[in-house]
């Protein structure tokens, strides 16, 4: 009776029929994803795609929602001087003279991180550093092909920082809804590579 009172209003950042699949199976997956679907089609009102492709991935099925855009906030994510770009470097222990590339989220199969580790460790003749921030179950399996010039913060509360001593974000991630993190280093002036 208590929640009869109110509205409610959910975002939905993913795709349920291809993410549910890809973590727990062909059939399990399908059986949740379709229920998903059900939950959606009895109130499509409270709900809204953070981007346009949910948006249409949900159209597909039938299911009539809103999408408002994720957005960032640039006066909160901009872009830092060189000066403070060093001192934030010297505090965090990073190298003045290297190239930092970034990558940030949860340490999991989907965000496949692999492929970021392999083609830096491919890539890189030494004068560049990856700062991987994030926490999750694949990092000592990730750690484990990691070089001396990759770096796991591990969780943060200041990933503004990380961002601002950064000169490229990568996302190597097999799917994503609308990538925040993506926005964000873009905002502070990072060149992403997708």
């Amino acid at each position: 009776l208590f929640f009869n009172k109110f509205n409610f209003v959910s975002t939905i950042h993913n795709n349920p029929f291809a993410d549910y699949k890809f973590k727990y199976g062909e059939v399990f997956g399908s059986i949740i994803a379709n229920i998903h679907k059900i939950c959606l089609k009895r109130n499509p009102n409270s709900y809204i795609a953070v981007s346009k492709s949910i948006l249409n991935i949900y159209k597909e099925k039938g299911i009539n929602i809103s999408c408002i855009q994720n957005g960032v906030d640039i006066a909160h994510f901009s872009k830092s001087t060189k000066e403070d770009k060093n001192l934030l470097k010297s505090k965090l222990y990073i190298p003045l003279n290297k190239d930092v590339f970034l990558t940030s989220g949860r340490l999991v199969k989907s965000k496949n991180l692999l492929t970021t580790i392999k083609g830096f460790n491919k890539f890189n003749k030494g004068d560049s550093i990856l700062l991987i921030v994030g926490d999750g179950k694949e990092r000592e399996f990730l750690n484990s092909f990691a070089s001396e010039s990759i770096v796991f913060v591990g969780f943060t509360d200041s990933i503004l920082d990380y961002y601002r001593i950064s000169d490229f974000f990568i996302s190597s991630s097999s799917k994503e809804g609308f990538h925040m993190a993506v926005l964000e280093s873009m905002a502070v002036g990072l060149l992403p590579l997708l």
